[in-house]
């Protein structure tokens, strides 16, 4: 089947046309949180594929196995998103991304699999919610923590003269 194939490649290419409009100065300042948050998506993925948490029923490439296409597509858009649009407000952060997650859980969930690209297998959707509120959780934790340090670090530097 082509179609399910291309849908998935416009689901990972498209997303990468909005990071313009984040901003240079909001991807330097996100690019390591997204970087770690697609690598611990991954790691769940692999997690989840032993456990049978979901089910790909296509891929683009061999190389682009299980949740890549969505991990370096969309999930990494929106980390850089929803970081530059909360970062600082912990609620309206959590708040938007437990609707997004909710969202995406139902009404993308339902899409994947009628495109057959993807579906819950051994999770509920309240289950996956979880899992996409936990990773958010890290995301922010680890961009509090590199800014933490950096501000900490740049407050121990002696000024120059």
């Amino acid at each position: 089947m082509k179609r399910p194939k291309f849908l998935l490649f416009l689901i990972m290419i498209l997303p990468w046309f909005t990071l313009p409009f984040v901003g240079e100065k909001a991807i330097k300042r996100f690019l390591p949180a997204a970087i770690f948050i697609s690598m611990v998506s991954k790691i769940i993925d692999i997690i989840a594929g032993k456990r049978n948490w979901w089910k790909y029923y296509t891929t683009i490439h061999p190389l682009l196995k299980g949740s890549a296409p969505l991990v370096f597509g969309p999930f990494l858009a929106s980390a850089f998103w929803s970081l530059k649009n909360t970062y600082g407000k912990f609620v309206s952060y959590l708040m938007s991304n437990l609707l997004l997650h909710i969202a995406f859980a139902t009404i993308g969930m339902w899409v994947l699999k009628r495109l057959r690209i993807t579906s819950l297998d051994k999770m509920s959707r309240v289950q996956l919610v979880f899992v996409l509120l936990f990773r958010a959780l890290l995301l922010y934790g680890f961009q509090f923590v590199k800014e933490s340090m950096e501000k900490r670090r740049n407050n121990q530097m002696p000024a120059r003269n």
